[in-house]
């Protein structure tokens, strides 16, 4: 009951919180940096790396770089990586694969970026 006394008195304070103050005259919008992804969830083989398909999501005038790393059966790889905002590229990891390719690798992009390190996980598979 006693809570129900006191409802309009906290909804009236939670309301105020929702007011929007705006941005002085000529303020810069937040930036915001670029994150990268998987392009999708195969991976391919070429002279005996794997080719691994990432995006640069964001601006062109971005930035991403860091690693992929890519690891099966108690083998891992690393491969640093720059890459333009806006960019699709494949980054060739040299995980030994053997005669027969696997079905699929497990694969970390790590970024540091504006002081925050990211990671993305991922099970890529092998065609």
């Amino acid at each position: 009951m006693r809570l129900l006394k006191s409802l309009p008195i906290l909804l009236l304070a939670t309301g105020l919180g929702l007011v929007a103050v705006p941005a002085p005259a000529g303020a810069e919008p937040p930036a915001y940096a670029p994150v990268l992804a998987f392009a999708g969830d195969t991976a391919r083989v070429v002279a005996g790396q794997v080719a691994v398909p990432v995006e640069c999501l964001g601006e062109a005038s971005g930035f991403c770089s860091g690693t992929v790393t890519l690891s099966r059966a108690g083998k891992r790889a690393v491969t640093q990586f720059a890459l333009r905002g806006g960019a699709r590229e494949s980054l060739f990891v040299p995980l030994p694969l053997g005669t027969s390719h696997p079905t699929k690798v497990s694969a970390t992009l790590s970024t540091a970026g504006r002081g925050e390190a990211t990671n993305t996980k991922s099970l890529l598979f092998i065609r």
